[in-house]
Parts: C-alpha cells; structure tokens; sequence
C-alpha cells in the first residue's frame, strides 16, 4: 500500500513539472538560435595617432563566421566578411567599433584614434663630460632647422609627439637621431668632449714597501686619479687630467698599501691607511712634497665580499672580473682578472675604510661573426661583509638586417636587430670603416631603424663608401625619454649601476 501511495505521488510530481514546461514553450516564446556568434580575430587602426588637422587611417580586420560587417562613425556596411581594409581620413579622436553579425547575433570591438599632442620643445644639448655646446644645428623631424645658442640651449614649438629629433655636428662630421622622445625638456648628448684637455701633476713619497702594492689616489667629486708609487723609493706621481670648464679640483689624497696573493693575483692583506684632506690642483700646475710617513697611516681591518655573475645563458663565457673602490661616484680599480676559464664565482678581501663602498664589475662574450658579442655590468654599492651578491649580464643585441657585407645601402633601407634580454635603450652606430666621413648615432627602444637623409645639412650617407654597424645596448634605461635626461652622464661615465651589451659589428657598402 505504502509503494503504491509513493508512486502516485512521483507521478503526480512529474506531471506537474511537464506541464510547467510544457507551458513554458508554447509557439510564441522565444527560443536561444541554433550555431555560434561571429568571431572577430583583429580589428586594427594604423596609425593609431594622427597630427593635428587629421591624417588617413587604415582600419583592418580579420572576422570568422559573420554573414555582415559594419563599422560605426558613418562608415555603414563593409566587406568581405572575413578579411579586409578601408581606409578613411580621420581630422578628431574617434572610436570606430566594428560589428560582425549572424543568425546567431553580434559581437563587436572598438580601435581608437588619437590626435597626436602638440608641444614646445625645450631642450639642450651637451657632451659627454656633461657641457654645453652652442652653435650646432637640432632638428625636429618635419620642422625648420633651429641653432643651440649659449649654454647649449634650443626651443621649437609645435611639436607632435612622440617626435624624432636630430643633432648635427657638423665639425665632427657626426649626426646624433633620437627616435620616439615625447618629453618636452630633453638633454641630448653628443658622444665625445668638446673642451680642451686641462692637467695638474701630484707628487711626493710614501714609505718604500717592496713585495707590495702602495697606490696612492686623489678624489674630488666624481673625479679619482691615482697612480702606484715605487718600491723601493716610494716616489709617486699623479697625472690628473680632465675636460670641461672646471679649472681646479679640490679633494682628498689618500694612500692604500695592501699584499698580493701570488696564485690568484688579488689582494689579500691591506696594513696602511692614511689621507691628506682640502688639497686643490689646478689646471697647469705641479703640487710636489705631499709626503708620508708610516706614523700617517692606520692598519684598516679586513673583510670579506662573495658572489656570483648571472650570464644570460651557458654559450657566454666570462672574460673579465675587476674589483673596484668607490668613494662616492669616483672609483679607484684595486684588481682586474682577464682570460679564458674564470668562474662565475668572485670572493675578495677588502679593506675597511671610512666612506668606501666597493664595486664588482663583469664582462663576457659569446662567439658570433664577424666578431664577437659581449656584455658588461658594474655591480655598485657594495658594503664590507656582504655576500651572495649577485652581478647580472644582459644578452647581447643580435643582428639581422642588413647582412654582413650587404651592398646597396641607402637611406630606404631597414636595419633590424634582435632586442636581447632586459631592459635598455639602443644605440645603432653607422661609422665609415675608413673615416673621413659622415658617421651616424641613432638612439632608439625599438628594434628597427633606417639612417636618417641629412643630405640638406650636408651630411648625406655617400655613395659607394664602405660602412661598419652594431648595436650598444644601454643599461639599465627604461625608455628613450629616460636616456634623454640628466641620468644618461652618471650611466655612460660609470658614476651609477649599469651596464651595456654590444653586438657584433656587421659590414656594408653604399649605394653606388
């Protein structure tokens, strides 16, 4: 009795679900469509950015499954439906959406147009040592040639970033191209000094101290001069030389006097210490009797700094290993180690001194043709006792177009490189392989670049003319507008942490 009286009421129970189902789908109802919505694989805008007063605008997709497409902003129906392309004038920021339909339904995508912003532009240009130079010609791409005047300054208005700007030095035969700036304050550099060189000579005794190593060095600033003094007279001699409009340094000079380790050439045992503090040299001059004695030192305690270089995979191999003192940013090299077989490993004994921190700089190479690709970093701010230290190589940049030995080369043709690993800004050198003549810097965060046509500067790429190219990788630059600022001097100069990675150098001729 019971089994029955349940099975009536499952019956009862699945009648009341079919009929509340059932009048759920009368023929009046809606129903979901049978088959799937289109599927838009790309829809792009190129360029995505147009100057002010409007530029054409390729607009490109790529659709699977739609039966129609249609693009807004008064565009309307396109074809074909799977893969195609107008292109349209656009003269303000636009969305365009694209709609691809079918009995399914729609889906849609949006590329936007941007109007390029309108800039002034003022910037300086410098050297190497950090002056200013005045006179030479800065040109932004698409406008009139303008003149640094004094104190290596220039403004240009009206200038759509991101914006190609070009330096010439026409003394030097050389052109300097940043490619992608969108600051409107930048510093650009030329790659070389542009002052006379100024001198001063330091000299005096220490204590002679055969078996020994005793050098004796003068900082000031970001300036270090040094020099080792004799054995067994302890006579020592700094030659002090340096560019730029400083005429006199005013610094510290100070003696390190450490033993050698015979096997593995490094320093082992510092016993002397001493410094001499407010000592100014200026250009021209010799300052003589800045004499020692051993009452003038104290016996610096030891310690210990350990680590390990990271190369970018086991095809580099180390070349180079340096041991480094830094006082402030000047630095003073206390050992180097070059050749085949060094480890990845560093461990070195270094002295105690008030105010010094040390620096482990590497350098490796990996096989290529013509010539070899390397790389280099200085590890900086190293204190006595740290340990697991860690010196990080970047892959060297590899490149591809024009091949070695490529003929034919002009200002149409495409230089293209393969980026390497990390981070970094680019510096593409065009240089004659036998020089006089026109030699090109370009800087850039792509990978790609073509040489610049400065024929009307005088300074157009001659024809039938042999060329090198390569590629210097500059660490650790973010972006170009970061390279064209007041970092790039301490980066390039070794005051700060940084490094490069050089390809190798690829050889071209001209068209004839």
């Amino acid at each position: 009795m019971y089994i029955l009286r349940l099975r009536a009421v499952i019956l009862i129970v699945a009648l009341i679900f079919f009929l509340i189902l059932g009048a759920g789908c009368d023929e009046d109802s809606t129903t979901e469509p049978q088959g799937n919505k289109p599927t838009i694989v790309s829809f792009t805008a190129n360029p995505s950015t147009v100057p002010v007063g409007g530029d054409s605008v390729k607009l490109s997709w790529e659709v699977s499954g739609a039966t129609s497409l249609s693009i807004s902003s008064g565009i309307g129906t396109v074809t074909p439906t799977d893969s195609g392309a107008i292109t349209v004038f656009v003269s303000a920021a636009t969305v365009f959406t694209l709609t691809a339909s079918n009995s399914a339904g729609n889906v849609t995508t949006d590329a936007q147009i941007n109007i390029a912003q309108s800039i002034t532009v003022n910037g300086f240009v410098k050297d190497i040592d950090g002056e200013p130079i005045s006179g030479v010609t800065v040109i932004v791409k698409g406008e009139n040639p303008t003149t640094t005047g004094a104190g290596g300054s220039f403004s240009i208005a009206d200038v759509t970033v991101p914006y190609e700007i070009r330096i010439i030095i026409s003394t030097q035969q050389s052109a300097i191209v940043y490619q992608g700036l969108t600051r409107s304050d930048p510093t650009l550099y030329y790659f070389s000094s542009t002052t006379q060189s100024k001198f001063a000579t330091i000299t005096g005794t220490v204590p002679p101290a055969q078996g020994k190593t005793t050098m004796v060095f003068f900082i000031s600033g970001t300036k270090a001069w040094w020099s080792t003094a004799h054995p067994t007279t302890g006579s020592y001699s700094i030659n002090a030389d340096w560019r730029g409009t400083a005429n006199s340094y005013t610094g510290k000079l100070q003696v390190l006097r450490w033993t050698t380790n015979n096997i593995t050439g490094l320093p082992e045992q510092y016993d002397a210490y001493g410094s001499e503090d407010n000592l100014t040299i200026s250009d021209g001059g010799t300052f003589s009797n800045h004499n020692f004695t051993e009452a003038d030192f104290t016996d610096p305690a030891e310690q210990n700094i350990s680590g390990s270089i990271i190369r970018p995979s086991s095809n580099y191999s180390i070349d180079y290993k340096y041991l480094l003192m830094n006082f402030g940013n000047a630095t003073i090299q206390l050992s180097s180690q070059g050749g085949v077989g060094l480890t990845d490993n560093f461990s070195y004994i270094v002295p105690a001194i008030t105010g010094a921190t040390f620096e482990v700089d590497a350098q490796a190479q990996v096989s290529a043709l013509p010539n070899n690709r390397v790389t280099f970093y200085r590890k900086k701010g190293i204190t006595g006792g740290s340990s697991g230290i860690s010196v990080n190589l970047e892959s060297a940049p590899q490149l591809n177009l024009p091949t070695h030995n490529g003929t034919g080369i002009d200002t149409t043709t495409q230089f293209l490189w393969t980026q390497g690993s990390g981070i970094g800004v680019n510096l593409v050198r065009i240089m004659p392989t036998i020089p006089p003549g026109p030699q090109y810097y370009i800087l850039t965060a792509g990978n790609t670049t073509y040489i610049p046509d400065l024929s009307p500067q005088g300074m157009g790429l001659p024809s039938n003319v042999g060329y090198g190219w390569s590629i210097v990788k500059l660490v650790p630059f973010s972006s170009l507008d970061e390279a064209a600022s007041a970092t790039f001097i301490p980066v390039i100069n070794g005051y700060v942490e940084g490094g490069s990675a050089i390809s190798e150098t690829f050889n071209f001729t001209s068209h004839p």
